[in-house]
């Protein structure tokens, strides 16, 4: 199977009526080692990180280099790829953590694993987000934390949404807005951190004019502090902005 890379990068400036977009296809004869692409992210020096059901792959605009065990990550496959704020690279796979530093030793693995007293309260992790101070939100099965260089602290999510519901810990989305609050798409609901560390939750969909709901998927920010989010089972006309 042969995989579609968008290079974006140079489109954004053109209308969106544009005939033709260059497109072009990458695959194993390009160098592309794994044929899955989860997750794309552009790093602030331009180049391409994929997270494949291979590992890892960078690309930058000639030629793949495609990164494994042999490289010190500890998950066959990726799921996403962050840029922390001092030009490291976080990624996630199998619900861990792996780190490619700014200052990596040439003379070892690229990669450590991500694992510092505390972060096994969050479970299996499930995503990441960075913050503008530079930490790091991990959500996962079993609670919320930040990460801050090799220090884990609390995030408080508020009180749960009732008493004997299942799994209602469970942290699936995470992401922050233009104003530093962080949204967390939870099993049950959609809390909001301010930056104040103030936590809002919100279990009753219909307050956001739609149907009571089970599980937020996704949760993402938008530019000027705005914040969409996709309801399984909804269809794109019931977001909400």
């Amino acid at each position: 199977m042969r995989v579609l890379v968008a290079i974006l990068a140079c489109l954004l400036a053109l209308p969106a009526s544009a005939a033709r977009l260059p497109f072009r296809a990458y695959g194993a004869a390009e160098g592309l080692e794994a044929n899955y692409v989860r997750f794309v992210m552009q790093d602030s020096r331009g180049f391409l990180w994929l997270a494949t059901n291979g590992g890892v792959s960078r690309f930058d605009g000639h030629e793949f280099r495609n990164y494994g065990a042999d490289d010190g990550l500890p998950f066959p496959s990726a799921r996403k790829i962050v840029e922390t704020k001092d030009g490291g690279i976080l990624v996630l796979g199998r619900g861990k953590l792996a780190r490619r530093g700014p200052g990596f030793s040439l003379g070892g693995p690229e990669f450590t694993a991500v694992a510092p007293p505390g972060l096994d309260g969050v479970g299996d992790i499930y995503d990441v987000a960075v913050a503008p101070d530079g930490s790091v939100a991990v959500v996962g099965t079993t609670g919320v934390a930040r990460l801050t260089g090799d220090r884990v602290g609390p995030l408080d999510l508020g009180p749960l949404p009732g008493a004997g519901l299942p799994d209602a810990e469970e942290g699936w989305a995470a992401a922050f807005d233009g104003s530093g609050a962080l949204w967390v798409a939870r099993s049950y609901g959609i809390t909001r951190v301010g930056a104040d560390g103030r936590p809002t939750p919100r279990t009753n969909a219909g307050s956001y004019g739609l149907p009571v709901f089970h599980r937020l998927h996704n949760v993402f920010a938008r530019q000027r502090a705005t914040l969409r989010r996709a309801v399984e089972g909804c269809s794109p006309s019931s977001w909400v902005q």
